[in-house]
């Protein structure tokens, strides 16, 4: 045991003090953050396209968490990740597959159309004569 400045006194412990059954052991499992881990450290990404995007998700999510987090001001930051994602095979050959028209589709408000084509939508028109009630 020694002793600091008179008031402090601590021992350094080589073997546990005590024997018994271990309460809380440490595990060294697999835990949700290793893809991720495994992904910043070697650049792995897992061959199944649907776990690939779950893990690209995470670590958008992340990113913009961590930039927010630290009071970045970065203006441009989705032309830069755009212009990035362009350049990345692995973002390319694991991103979503757009369905989506190139361009904003418009709606037909004209009849012209129809009647350029003969068509009638709502058919012939009966008249009928409105008897007045006294």
């Amino acid at each position: 045991m020694e002793n600091y400045a008179g008031s402090v006194y601590f021992q350094v412990l080589r073997t546990p003090s005590i024997n018994g059954k271990l309460v809380a052991p440490i595990d060294v499992a697999s835990c949700w953050i290793d893809p991720s881990k495994a992904h910043l450290e070697t650049g792995w990404l897992p061959n199944d396209t649907s776990e690939a995007r779950k893990l690209y998700v995470r670590a958008l999510r992340a990113l913009a968490h961590k930039v927010t987090r630290l009071d970045f001001y970065w203006p441009n930051i989705l032309a830069d990740a755009k212009s990035y994602v362009k350049k990345c095979e692995r973002c390319q050959k694991h991103a979503p597959v757009v369905r989506q028209p190139p361009e904003m589709m418009t709606s037909i408000n004209s009849p012209i159309p129809f009647a350029m084509w003969g068509m009638d939508i709502l058919g012939h028109f009966q008249w009928q004569v409105l008897k007045e009630s006294s």
